[in-house]
């Protein structure tokens, strides 16, 4: 018999974990989709010289030569400060480029030539997002959604910008208006059930993720969040039941595996907690969400050096990774690898004040000033 604390930890741990599972889009955009292509869109310009950039730099970018495209569109740029297609364009270059910032001036400067196109608006709320200003994406999304209200994707991108900046209230009520207004897969559902659960909305996130269940009975992201509001709830035999369902439905899908060993740990089973783990990092090698979530188990169980190996794999795959940098230097200080853990702690804080932080730089900061 497995009492009600017990349950409540299992519970909880799973729920902690739901946004690597990508039911939760807590460490990615998960389900938001880039901006489009606008480069075709850069026309109409009667100066020759810009005339020829602009089709060098279409011709590069389908060629897939995105730098040169966008060293052609920066000298168009130039030729022409006013023209919004064209930094739309550069927007668009330097976001495929994983250039975000650049891609936020870029962007920046479209809207303020073009105020009333919301793909502009989209770009800028997609590219700031991945800096981690998620204000300026709110808003931005929410400029987009003003002017194009039947476009599913501006709210999708709301919906987890309000997420990552902590308005949770609001992600649900975007998450509604998506259920309400447009054809939808069982991941939404699943989606706003984590957030309600994250709310403390049990019953709530119980009658949306049954109800759910029923239109879509194998959706692997509506059964889990179901199956943890169930354990919760103190009903561990039909929690437990759910989860047994998902493994025998996508028993090779990694986030499966990481919530399967993270329940077993959380019920002292650690061989099989470990079985797991180590059966999801061999299904995606190359997934730092999923080594991230190992290293985090070899760290709970004061196996550092499989720790710093999962972090570092996590680094080499995700170099901003802020918290694998952060927990990476705790593997090492625990192995008396001091001067590297400093440096990576040095670098876990650099990342959390580019990202505007608050948490991430305080608690870096104050285990810096330990350390020095």
């Amino acid at each position: 018999m497995i009492n009600a604390q017990r349950i409540g930890k299992i519970a909880s741990t799973v729920l902690a974990g739901l946004a690597i599972a990508g039911i939760a889009p807590a460490s990615s955009q998960a389900g938001i989709v880039p901006p489009e292509n606008p480069l075709l869109l850069a026309q109409n310009v009667s100066n020759r010289q810009l005339t020829e950039l602009l089709r060098q730099g279409r011709e590069l970018s389908e060629a897939g030569n995105y730098d040169g495209a966008i060293r052609v569109y920066e000298q168009a740029a130039q030729l022409d400060r006013n023209n919004p297609r064209i930094f739309s364009g550069l927007g668009y270059l330097q976001a495929n480029q994983e250039n975000y910032a650049a891609a936020v001036t870029a962007y920046r400067r479209a809207v303020e030539l073009e105020r009333n196109n919301a793909d502009f608006y989209y770009g800028l709320g997609y590219a700031a997002a991945k800096t981690g200003d998620y204000n300026t994406a709110v808003a931005a999304y929410q400029r987009a959604i003003a002017l194009a209200p039947n476009h599913k994707d501006n709210y999708l991108g709301l919906a987890v910008a309000q997420l990552r900046s902590g308005d949770s209230n609001g992600a649900i009520q975007t998450y509604q208006r998506i259920i309400e207004n447009f054809e939808n897969s069982g991941e939404i559902y699943g989606t706003m059930g984590v957030v309600m659960l994250e709310q403390g909305q049990l019953s709530q996130a119980i009658a949306l993720l049954q109800k759910a269940q029923q239109e879509y009975p194998r959706e692997v992201k509506i059964k889990l969040p179901l199956a943890v509001a169930l354990l919760k709830q103190g009903d561990y035999d039909s929690g437990v039941a759910i989860l047994e369902e998902v493994v025998r439905l996508d028993p090779n899908n990694p986030q499966v595996q990481i919530q399967i060993g993270k329940i077993r740990q959380a019920q002292g089973e650690g061989e099989a907690a470990e079985d797991a783990f180590r059966r999801a990092a061999s299904l995606a090698p190359n997934s730092p969400e999923v080594h991230l979530a190992v290293g985090t188990f070899w760290l709970s169980r004061e196996m550092f050096l499989m720790a710093t190996s999962s972090y570092r794999r996590v680094i080499e795959l995700s170099p901003d990774n802020a918290l694998a940098h952060y927990n990476l230097a705790l593997s090492l200080k625990e192995r008396r690898r001091k001067e590297e853990a400093i440096e990576s702690l040095r670098t876990a804080l650099s990342l959390y004040q580019q990202q505007n932080n608050a948490e991430g730089i305080e608690q870096a900061g104050e285990l810096l000033e330990k350390w020095d």
